[in-house]
Order: structure tokens, then C-alpha cells, then sequence
């Protein structure tokens, strides 16, 4: 490592890639900055000799100043790490690590954590009901794709800071209820995040989830930016229904069922992105009245509405870059307004009902298997 020690107001550092031979002893020079607080020690490589040579926790109070505030580290092979005694860290990021089944267990003491990711870290197994649940200042988690398997603690409903979850790509179930102190048969559930009012963004991709009862009505406190929730298994969530300043929405892949919700049109005026495909929803594509100048992406394919397609649709969504409406049964001709669509770069309407004729374009657009 270079000879920087004099640089004593160092408060950044950024060491991704580098090839060391002794991580104790590269670890050991950072003390030489009392001040910093962002280190980034991403995609490290050592010689193959010394990743078992290593002392198993070789990161701890005596290697790192306790006033480091964030830490990126990604190795190849991760032992377990030792960083309890860094009492101001409030950003960890060991995305493609390594670690040790143990871990969840033992971060808990760092009660000053704001941002966690730990994703594809090859943890596997349940979530543990200690430790991690002591991160009740948390405001983004990010555990996905660990292949975690059971349910989520009911302690995630104390972290009440939180704004963005992310638990894709791992084998999670249960049941999505209001309150983490409810009785339900488990207590994973939508309910458990009701009360964090900075809840911001949750993705739960792939995880087998079930909504609330038709008949609880429970107002949530938090007011979502991003909502994705694809291949979940789940009815539509009654708290959509108090959203209201949506930009990107989710809902695909899970079988959902009932008339267009154009209600989540009509609440989110800000929506930008909206995802409905492989559905089963039925019934002609109500538009909702006002123009929303922001929507780029809006996908209802692969579902059985029918119908015509609204002739205002483009005064509706003047900006649509993706418009794909295929394999419904939509009849009728395309509303040639569709043209004035400048910024429409794919068009799908391709197995429907719709007449032959082709409508002329302002750009290039792809039409495929029209009836």
C-alpha cells in the first residue's frame, strides 16, 4: 500500500481491486486516518496461500478508527468479520461476500447501522430472531438473493425507520398481516412495516406472500415511492387503495384477478412505471381522467381484458416509451393517435383482435401477430 500516512484529514478512501498479501498488516496502516468514515474495499483479491492464513476476525477496533461511518468489502472468500467496536458505522455493504452463517446473529451490537446490504452473501438458512433485530435504526436492508427460507421476524415491524427493503430473490413465505403484535399462524406479514412511517421502497420479488383479509382496512403510515412485487402469489393488497405518490409499480406474475384498478391510476398521479402483466384480470382498460405527463412504462400483457383500446390513451400517457398490451383479447382497430406518441420506442399488440391494418409511425416500432 502506498506511503499516504501523512494525509491525516483522509476521510474517503476508496481501495476496490487492489491484490494484498496480508490483510492484517493493510488494515493495521488505516489506523494513520483517525478521521475516516467512508472505506471501500470492494472486489479484493489475495493469493489463494493466504485466504485460509488469515486470523479469522481481521477487521476489529485496533485496525479501523471507530469513527469509520461507512464500509464496502467484497471478497472472493469472506471469513467471518469482527467490526462490533466501530460504534459510529452507519453503513455496511458486504454485497458477494462470503460470510459466515453466524453473522446476522452477532451485528446486532452495531445499534448505529443505518444502511445494511448483504446481498448474495450465501447466508441460506432461516433468519435468525437475534441480533440483526437490534438494527432499529435501519433505513434501508437489503438481504436478497441468500436463498433466507421460513418467515421474517416479527421484530422487523420495530424497525420503524426503515424506507427500503429488499428480500428478492430468496425462498421467504408467510402470512401479510398489519401489526408485527398480531396472532396470525405467522408473522410475516405486510402489517409488520404499517407503522414505519419513512418506508419508501419494498421489494419483494418471488416471495410467496398472503394479503390482508377483504375485510380488515387498515391504514398504513408509510406512503410508497417503488412497490414490486412479481410472482408473489398474493390477491391485491388493500393498502394500495391509501397510496398516493407511487412512481414505480409492480404487481405481475401472481394470477390477481377483478376489473382494471384504475383507481391506482387515478391516486398516483406521479407513476411512472406500471407493471400488470401475467394477471387475470378481465374487463375493458379504463384510463384514468386526468393526464399523467410522467408514465414511460405501461405493461397490462398477458392478462383477458377486452374491449377497444381508448382513443385518449395518448393524451392520457403523452410520454409512453413501452406500451405493450399483448395476448389480451382487445378488438377493434388501433386508434391511430398512437402516431403522436414521439417518444414510443416499443409498441406490443400483438396477439389481440385487432384488424390488419397498420397504423403509420413516428418511430420504430415492432407489431407482430395482429388478427
Amino acid at each position: 500500500m502506498p506511503d499516504i500516512k501523512t494525509m491525516h484529514s483522509l476521510q474517503v478512501l476508496y481501495l476496490d481491486g487492489i491484490i494484498v498479501s496480508n490483510i492484517s498488516n493493510m488494515l493495521q496502516s488505516l489506523r494513520a486516518f483517525p478521521y475516516l468514515k467512508n472505506l471501500y474495499l470492494q472486489y479484493m483479491k489475495r493469493p489463494i496461500a493466504t485466504i485460509y492464513g488469515e486470523p479469522k476476525s481481521f477487521i476489529n477496533y485496533q485496525m479501523l478508527n471507530n469513527k469509520c461511518q461507512i464500509i464496502f468489502i467484497t471478497f472472493q472468500r469472506f471469513l467471518f468479520i469482527e467490526l462490533r467496536h466501530l460504534s459510529q458505522l452507519e453503513e455496511l455493504f458486504l454485497d458477494y461476500s462470503l460470510l459466515d452463517a453466524n453473522f446476522l446473529q452477532s451485528i446486532g451490537v452495531m445499534t448505529s447501522l443505518k444502511f445494511l446490504s448483504l446481498s448474495s452473501c450465501g447466508l441460506g438458512g432461516t433468519l435468525p430472531n437475534q441480533g440483526w433485530c437490534e438494527l432499529k435504526n435501519l433505513e434501508e436492508l437489503n438481504l436478497s438473493d441468500n436463498g433466507f427460507e421460513g418467515i421474517l421476524p416479527s421484530c422487523l415491524g420495530n424497525m420503524t425507520f426503515l424506507r427500503l427493503i429488499e428480500l428478492s430473490e430468496n425462498n421467504l413465505l408467510g402470512y401479510i398481516a398489519l401489526s408485527p403484535l398480531n396472532n396470525f399462524e405467522v408473522p410475516n406479514s405486510f402489517e409488520s412495516f404499517f407503522n414505519h412511517s419513512n418506508l419508501r421502497f419494498i421489494f419483494l420479488d418471488s416471495i410467496k406472500v398472503i394479503t390482508e383479509s377483504e375485510t380488515q382496512n387498515w391504514v398504513p403510515n408509510f406512503q410508497l415511492e417503488v412497490l414490486s412485487l412479481p410472482n408473489c402469489h398474493l390477491t391485491l393488497p388493500n393498502f394500495l387503495h391509501y397510496q398516493i405518490d407511487l412512481r414505480i409499480l409492480d404487481i405481475s406474475k401472481n394470477n390477481i384477478g377483478g376489473n382494471f384498478p384504475n383507481l391506482l391510476l387515478e391516486n398516483n398521479t406521479r407513476l411512472g412505471e406500471f407493471y400488470l402483466r401475467e394477471n387475470a384480470f378481465t374487463g375493458t382498460l379504463k384510463l384514468p381522467t386526468s393526464t399523467n405527463s410522467v408514465m414511460e412504462t405501461f405493461d397490462i400483457s398477458n392478462n383477458n381484458f377486452n374491449g377497444h383500446i381508448p382513443t385518449n390513451i395518448c393524451s392520457i400517457f403523452p410520454n409512453l416509451i413501452i406500451l405493450n398490451k399483448s395476448k389480451n383479447v382487445f378488438d377493434g382497430g388501433i386508434p391511430s393517435s398512437i402516431s403522436d406518441l414521439k417518444a414510443l420506442e416499443i409498441l406490443d399488440l400483438s396477439n389481440n383482435n385487432h384488424g390488419k391494418e397498420i397504423i403509420p409511425l413516428k418511430t420504430y416500432i415492432y407489431i407482430s401477430k395482429l388478427k
